[in-house]
C-alpha cells in the first residue's frame, strides 16, 4: 500500500508536482485519503501545500454539523479545512449528479486558483460499481475499462490514488487507529443507483452458484 503511495506522492514523482486541493466529504475514503496525504508528505518529503475542501451541499439537515464534524476531523490530522456551502438549491433532475456537478466546479475552481491538482478518494469498490453501472447502460469498451487514476478536468489533473485499495481495508485502518469519520445517511438510500447497485453486488458475491 504504501508503495503505491510512494509513487503518487513523491516529491520527486513524475506524477504529482503541485500541491493538492483534497475532496474531503468526512466519509472513510477522504479521511484515510487525508491521513494517507499526510503520512507521505512527513515520511516522504512532498512539500507541496495540502489543502481539504469540504463542499456542504445543504440536501440534508445534518449536512451543516456533518462538515463541521469534518472539519474537527482534518483539524486532528493537522490540517485547517475549508467548507464551501453550495448556494443554489436542488430542483428538479438527477439529484446526485446534481450534487456531483457542483461539488466538482468547487474543487476545480479552489485547483485553479492555487494552481493544484486535485485528489479523490475513490477506490476499488467504487470501480467495481461504476463498470457494473457502465455494464447495465451497455457502456462501449472505454466505459468498461473504469475510473482511471490519472485524469483530467479542463487543464486540471485529477488524481484517485485509493483504486487498488478495498474499502474493508480502509475501514479496517481505521479502526485500529480509532480516526473517526462521517456515515453520511443517503449511503444508505436505495432511491441512488450506486447504493441499489452496491447491495446486488453484495447479494452476487454472496451467492456462490452466481
Amino acid at each position: 500500500m504504501i508503495i503505491d503511495f510512494k509513487s503518487l506522492f513523491n516529491k520527486s514523482s513524475a506524477i504529482i508536482k503541485n500541491d493538492l486541493v483534497v475532496g474531503l466529504s468526512g466519509g472513510p475514503d477522504s479521511v484515510f485519503l487525508l491521513y494517507y496525504i499526510n503520512y507521505l508528505k512527513i515520511h516522504f518529503g512532498f512539500l507541496g501545500s495540502v489543502i481539504p475542501i469540504t463542499v456542504d451541499h445543504g440536501l440534508r439537515n445534518e449536512s451543516g454539523n456533518e462538515a463541521l464534524k469534518t472539519k474537527q476531523i482534518a483539524a486532528r490530522i493537522g490540517y485547517n479545512s475549508k467548507i464551501i456551502t453550495i448556494k443554489d438549491r436542488y430542483s428538479s433532475g438527477n439529484l446526485q449528479n446534481w450534487a456531483r456537478i457542483r461539488r466538482r466546479d468547487i474543487l476545480y475552481n479552489v485547483a485553479k486558483k492555487h494552481s493544484a491538482d486535485i485528489v479523490l478518494g475513490h477506490q476499488y469498490d467504487d470501480q467495481i460499481e461504476t463498470i457494473y453501472m457502465r455494464l447495465m447502460k451497455s457502456s462501449g469498451f472505454d466505459g468498461l475499462i473504469g475510473i482511471k487514476e490519472v485524469t483530467k478536468w479542463k487543464e486540471i489533473k485529477v488524481l484517485r490514488p485509493l483504486l487498488k485499495i478495498k474499502k474493508k481495508e480502509i475501514l479496517s485502518f481505521l479502526e485500529s487507529k480509532k480516526i473517526s469519520y462521517i456515515n453520511d445517511k443517503s449511503n444508505f438510500d436505495y432511491k441512488f443507483e450506486r447504493v441499489k447497485t452496491r447491495k446486488i453486488l453484495k447479494l452476487l458475491k454472496q451467492n456462490k452458484n452466481c
